[in-house]
């Protein structure tokens, strides 16, 4: 399970939306609200792209 969340973690870091900080958004809601959207918006991707290289889904 480590190995997974690891691989994971590198993956996100390829879009930097957990490696800076993020500059849109008014307020601590917004912002957060906003990181939310951009991190459930790299997930749904890195899981597309397993499903076109035939990987199987993490399993939750």
């Amino acid at each position: 399970m480590k190995s997974l969340q690891e691989t994971l973690f590198k993956r996100l870091k390829d879009f930097k939306v957990v490696r800076g900080p993020l500059r849109h958004g008014q307020g601590t809601e917004d912002k957060l609200e906003k990181i939310k959207l951009c991190f459930e918006a790299c997930l749904v991707l890195v899981q597309y792209e397993d499903i076109e290289n035939g990987h199987p889904l993490f399993q939750v």
